[in-house]
């Protein structure tokens, strides 16, 4: 199954973990360590909002991402985006895996984490 990468400035950022954002909303992506990401936490502590794309049936899809959250856990971490903005040329309509959904996925507590609660 092919990563979803997205972009600033042409370097990659990272990859959405299901689908691609075509509604404003909060996605779970993961990053790659590099340039891309570097300028995405920068500018977005900085304040100014940051301006991605990903390619979609021939063309870009150019969105806005307005935060960045990580949730650290003991057994797996959690990285997000919040896009304010998505501007998908007419003809793109579906460029997802699954079908529309903006639903966090929950820290579920574990094993022995569930004894130190």
């Amino acid at each position: 199954m092919p990563l979803l990468d997205f972009f600033t400035d042409g370097k990659a950022v990272g990859h959405f973990l299901t689908e691609y954002p075509l509604l404003p909303g909060r996605y779970r992506f993961e990053p790659y360590r590099g340039e891309g990401h570097a300028i995405l936490a920068l500018s977005l502590k900085a304040g100014t909002p940051v301006s991605c794309s990903f390619p979609a049936e021939g063309t870009d899809v150019i969105f806005t991402v307005v935060q960045e959250l990580f949730i650290p856990a003991k057994a797996e971490s959690y990285w997000f985006i919040d896009i304010a903005r998505v501007e998908a040329p007419s003809g793109v309509h579906s460029v997802d895996r699954h079908p529309h959904r903006h639903a966090l996925m929950p820290i579920e507590r574990r094993g022995s984490d569930e004894a130190e609660a």
